[in-house]
């Protein structure tokens, strides 16, 4: 028997994962003592490993048989979790090495960040339907991570990363359409449309006469603290920034497509924002 053949589309700098049943006559079938590896190559025949992926085998009852941590992510699957930061040599070589391989580790540990102000935040996604109880709004969740290691990067190295990160922004989208950067299926490469989105959420914030800084710990700590989960996040939005979700998302299409103009000032600091 032949090896099925499944197209997959994964945008670069991306999140990735997909769920596979293996069946045979239409059954699944019992993988009790199986483990599982994924990699990528350029071509079938390519003798370097490109990237490797995270695989969970789960026994033929639907509990864990075994985790292979690899790749950057904080991860889990029910009650566990664990980081992984692993990062390719590519990242390393070369005359200008790539920034990510620091900023990826101030973005998973933020997730961490958040982890500890919200429990909801560390509840499973519920996959196709969200679960009510957890948090999994993309732009706000994976925009703020975004974000902070964009500063992170901009405080420590002089390096204006939010240049970097819009360089495959879909900008009308984010201003005609801004409620489908709510879910994990929209097409944002390197978070570009979420961290637009929290960048114009905090000149908003601003226009109420809050400083940068203020605006910014609003959106990268006391929001979390709400424990804002799927269900009532837009309440939680609302109460916290002074504004309704539905304002904001009108108010995206005024605009400008010159990103330049909503970066965060080059001396703003993570100590700043992040006090208590």
């Amino acid at each position: 028997m032949s090896a099925g053949t499944y197209n997959l589309v994964i945008d670069q700098g991306s999140d990735f994962a997909l769920d596979l049943i293996i069946k045979q006559s239409g059954s699944a079938l019992n993988l009790s003592n199986y483990s599982g590896r994924a990699q990528l190559r350029t071509s079938v025949l390519a003798s370097s490993v490109s990237a490797t992926f995270t695989v969970s085998v789960q026994d033929w009852d639907g509990t864990e048989k075994s985790v292979t941590v690899e790749g950057q992510c904080l991860c889990g699957y029910g009650d566990k979790r664990w980081m992984s930061l692993e990062m390719f040599s590519p990242e390393f070589e070369g005359e200008f090495p790539s920034n990510h391989r620091f900023s990826v580790v101030v973005h998973e540990y933020y997730h961490v960040y958040q982890s500890t102000l919200s429990e909801s935040f560390t509840q499973p996604n519920g996959g196709d339907t969200l679960n009510p109880e957890g948090f999994d709004i993309l732009w706000l969740a994976e925009g703020t991570a975004a974000t902070i290691e964009s500063l992170y990067i901009q405080q420590y190295y002089g390096v204006n990363y939010f240049e970097e990160g819009f360089g495959w922004l879909d900008f009308n989208q984010a201003i005609t359409n801004p409620a489908a950067f709510e879910s994990r299926d929209v097409e944002d490469t390197n978070y570009g449309g979420a961290t637009f989105m929290i960048l114009a959420l905090a000149k908003e914030i601003e226009a109420t006469g809050k400083t940068p800084e203020d605006a910014f710990n609003l959106i990268l700590k006391e929001f979390w603290k709400t424990n804002a989960n799927n269900q009532n996040w837009k309440v939680s939005f609302e109460n916290v920034f002074g504004l309704s979700l539905e304002t904001f998302y009108s108010n995206l299409s005024g605009y400008s497509n010159d990103i330049s103009l909503y970066y965060p000032p080059s001396d703003l600091t993570l100590k700043n924002i992040l006090r208590n």
